[in-house]
């Protein structure tokens, strides 16, 4: 009875030796993977390639600078009037005027306005009047307008940087401006005064 009483202890004790060491392992293997999923995990989350790396921004005008005058003699008939002397050339005639731009080299044209001091877009009509007297003259004779414009120079330049991350790995790509670049040099003219020219045609 005794011997028996023995066995079934010994029985016991070691199904619960089993039982506990398959606890062991199990914990074990469910912290290997849940190690493995964080390790997984952060290998992936990487920044982005493109940190770093060189950016440009927008582009500036700047340094404005009058340079000198320029005329432009349209050959429009709206421009020119002519008659046989002894009687007056009159010139009075609607005509098309325009301020100018000579490239904006990537400028909104609201930004080279600002820096030159007038708007380069400006479009409008406007009365050209002038008369040329013929008294004493003789053959015909024509009377020519122009347009003058003040001619200004502008620098553009370029911001430069870098591009950072910020927010995080999952944040957003900025190109941080850390300097600006000299890309060229352009022209805006500004309507002035009309101009005006006669020459003989006809004797």
């Amino acid at each position: 009875m005794a011997t028996r009483t023995t066995h079934l202890r010994l029985t016991l004790v070691l199904a619960l030796t089993l039982i506990v060491l398959a606890g062991l392992f199990t914990a074990a293997d469910a912290s290997s993977s849940s190690s493995s999923r964080k390790a997984s995990s952060t290998t992936s989350a990487k920044k982005p390639a493109a940190d770093g790396k060189p950016c440009a921004g927008k582009r500036e005008a700047k340094n404005p600078k009058f340079i000198g005058t320029h005329t432009i003699w349209p050959d429009e008939p709206n421009w020119s009037a002519s008659s046989w002397a002894p009687v007056a050339v009159k010139l009075d005639k609607s005509v098309s005027l325009a301020n100018k731009v000579g490239g904006t080299l990537g400028v909104s044209h609201e930004g080279i306005s600002a820096t030159v001091g007038f708007d380069v877009t400006k479009t409008w009509t406007d009365t050209i009047s002038a008369t040329l007297p013929l008294k004493g003259k003789k053959g015909h004779y024509v009377l020519r307008g122009g347009a003058a414009y003040k001619d200004y120079r502008f620098d553009v330049y370029e911001q430069r940087g870098h591009l950072r991350l910020f927010g995080g790995i999952n944040g957003t790509l900025t190109c941080r401006i850390e300097t600006r670049v000299k890309v060229g040099t352009s022209t805006a003219s500004r309507f002035w005064r009309y101009d005006f020219k006669h020459n003989k045609v006809s004797k």
